[in-house]
């Protein structure tokens, strides 16, 4: 399916290919590369941050074309899947 807006959210059946069943939902079109200047990396952080994490061997799976980069929807919903954070239950205090 082609998205106008890669950077919604979308039910994770609208997605093709969707390989994120456990969490509902995908961010980025999976069937598609987002260069450095995609609007859509914002969800990620400034420009800056994602070249950092680069340099430093850490962050999303990054493709390098020539002297750009590029990442893929899929390898950005599977990293941000194990970015998830499980809150406590209420019945426990810290």
């Amino acid at each position: 399916m082609n998205r106008k807006n890669a950077g919604s959210l979308w039910p994770a059946d609208s997605v093709v290919n969707n390989s994120h069943e456990k969490q509902g939902w995908a961010i980025f079109d999976e069937n598609k590369l987002y260069l450095t200047d995609d609007p859509a990396l914002a969800a990620l952080g400034p420009y800056s941050t994602l070249a950092h994490w680069r340099s430093e061997g850490r962050g999303p799976a990054f493709i390098k074309l020539g002297s750009r980069v590029a990442y893929s929807g899929r390898d950005l919903n599977e990293w941000l899947e194990t970015r998830t954070v499980r809150p406590m239950s209420e019945g426990r205090q810290g």
